[in-house]
């Protein structure tokens, strides 16, 4: 899945795991490499392209 963060710009999802009561979401990034972060702390800074 494709995606697009505010400040790290597109990216695809590369892994999705659940991970202490939250989902753990891998993403690699076009220019800033791949980056992990944890769905209820990303909020709208995450989306779908």
């Amino acid at each position: 899945m494709e995606v697009y963060h505010e400040r790290f710009g597109p990216g695809l999802v590369t892994a999705v795991e659940p991970e202490a009561g939250d989902i753990k979401v891998t993403v690699d990034f076009v220019q800033a490499g791949v980056r992990t972060f944890y769905a209820g702390l990303v909020g709208g800074k995450l989306s779908p392209m």
